[in-house]
């Protein structure tokens, strides 16, 4: 819908209305994959106008959304525009954030997985000992509150893992 917009905004009012088009269309809450092609085609504008400085800030806003292992185009645009215009330093920089994006990713996979495994792993009596330690541990605690539970970590552990309460009956 943008996009209609752009070309005669530039030929009626110049390029600062263009501008103002892409940044509205950028913030506007347009699904990802639009305003994906909506930065990039910025980053286009701005590179052809020469200037570059412009360009490269919005290739380092946008590169925070573009994971590398998905989003090769935005990373092979950015690096060749490096290339073109910039230097040494600016394409280590690019490099680095590629890097930092790429072990932020790995790191979250990581924990998740070993969540999962922990979850999967560790045997339901572990579960229950806990729950019934905690209990135990708290149980003051939460006769103070007048009978609500402050456990809500406990709560969550004996929901997740299913745990029956025992009733005390052997």
């Amino acid at each position: 819908m943008y996009e209609i917009y752009i070309a005669p905004a530039a030929q009626m009012f110049g390029v600062p209305k263009t501008r103002e088009i892409y940044q509205q269309a950028i913030e506007s809450g347009l699904p990802e994959k639009d305003a994906k092609a909506m930065r990039l085609k910025y980053a286009e504008l701005e590179k052809n106008l020469g200037e570059i400085d412009w360009a490269r800030g919005l290739y380092k806003y946008s590169y925070l959304f573009a994971n590398p292992r998905l989003d090769v185009e935005f990373w092979s645009r950015w690096s060749e525009f490096e290339v073109q215009h910039g230097n040494g330093d600016t394409f280590r920089e690019m490099l680095r954030k590629d890097i930092e994006l790429l072990e932020e990713i790995k790191s979250e996979d990581e924990v998740e997985e070993k969540l999962e495994i922990a979850w999967k792993d560790v045997p339901l009596g572990v579960f229950e000992g806990l729950i019934r330690k905690r209990k135990g541990d708290y149980s003051s605690a939460a006769e103070e509150k007048d009978g609500q539970s402050s456990l809500g970590a406990t709560e969550k552990i004996e929901r997740r893992s299913k745990v029956p309460r025992s009733t005390g009956d052997g």
